[in-house]
């Protein structure tokens, strides 16, 4: 499993001054491209975007601040996304997401906000295929279970396999 192609928390220092709106897309799909294309056949899985929503969001579809969203806006998932599945179309292709496994507030609006992530996404033609649950568990609090299930559920619904990419 490969984690991860695309995170606005990891890039390198250099291309934030190369990087503008009108080039953003290209150096995003190069970049996924060459990774997958490398490694293709060898990894069979890849957290193609990893957290891509943050509940502290000011912004209505809690989309995480940071690079690519700033100059892509959404889109900049769907390039990702489609670079992966052109370079190893084989290769399954996961949206890695946090936060949505225990009993808060801030849980539940992210699983309300990744379900309707997926959705805009299966409507745009993306081609996702899997949700991954980074289960960062805090032993303080409860799982949701009821919500989990659910949120669980909804995400089968839309066709999408779930895999747990992390754990602690």
């Amino acid at each position: 499993h490969g984690h991860n192609l695309c995170w606005v928390s990891a890039n390198p220092e250099w291309l934030d001054s190369v990087i503008t709106k009108t080039n953003a897309a290209h150096y995003l799909s190069d970049h996924v491209t060459k990774v997958v294309a490398r490694y293709k056949g060898k990894i069979e899985s890849w957290d193609v975007v990893n957290e891509p929503l943050d509940s502290r969001s000011s912004r209505p579809d809690l989309l995480k601040e940071g690079i690519w969203s700033n100059l892509l806006g959404p889109l900049y998932i769907d390039v990702a996304f489609h670079a992966a599945a052109a370079a190893d179309p084989s290769a399954l292709r996961v949206l890695n997401i946090y936060e949505v496994e225990q009993d808060y507030s801030m849980a539940a609006k992210m699983r309300t906000a990744t379900v309707a992530l997926v959705k805009q996404l299966i409507s745009r033609g993306v081609p996702i295929q899997a949700i991954g649950l980074e289960s960062h568990l805090d032993g303080t609090g409860s799982l949701a279970r009821t919500g989990r299930q659910q949120f669980l559920q909804q995400l089968r619904d839309l066709g999408m396999q779930i895999l747990i990419t992390e754990c602690d």
